[in-house]
């Protein structure tokens, strides 16, 4: 059965993005490249039947739309930007990588509010900065880790991963106490 175009953009569009700027180091052209090949997708969205058939197009797509805009850059500024890996292997890893950040993106979206922000704090800290990010959020650092472990518990019954509370502890204590 043929999803429909609003299903493809909400379920690629980020993950496209996140591809697009691993290749073109760079988030506003790799949103702009995303949006152009939604585009094109939407003017052939006749010539497709099967949600694995419009993946294939737009994952091939985007890449070759990156390979594009990497040369055009070349020219324009007479420099060299790092060319993509030619390697279907390379391909097929930030496939599955964009892949698996979506769908802890969409964990993450469902957890509580205080998990929420906890965890995306985490995510974007650098190592030894859970303190930094723990007073960014008002929040003690005890505080910090708790809802930190009731988040990665919470998703990990929702993607049915086995839940480790050793490795959570041991973690903490080697990297943040002292």
């Amino acid at each position: 059965m043929k999803p429909t175009f609003k299903y493809i953009h909400d379920t690629y569009f980020k993950r496209l993005c996140f591809m697009a700027n691993r290749y073109v180091h760079d988030e506003k052209e790799g949103e702009d490249i995303v949006s152009q090949l939604m585009m094109r997708l939407w003017e052939r969205w006749k010539d497709f039947q099967e949600e694995e058939k419009i993946k294939a197009f737009l994952y091939i797509s985007l890449r070759n739309a990156c390979l594009n805009f990497i040369v055009t850059k070349n020219r324009e500024n007479n420099k060299r930007l790092p060319l993509l890996e030619d390697s279907t292997e390379s391909i097929e890893a930030n496939i599955i990588h964009a892949e698996v950040l979506n769908e802890l993106h969409l964990c993450i979206e469902k957890l509580p509010p205080q998990c929420q922000k906890v965890c995306k704090a985490w995510m974007n800290c650098k190592k030894g900065e859970a303190k930094r990010a723990a007073q960014e959020l008002g929040l003690s650092i005890n505080t910090f880790w708790s809802q930190l472990q009731k988040a990665r518990a919470l998703m990990q019954m929702h993607m049915k991963l086995p839940y480790n509370e050793n490795y959570t502890n041991s973690y903490y204590k080697k990297h943040y106490r002292k």
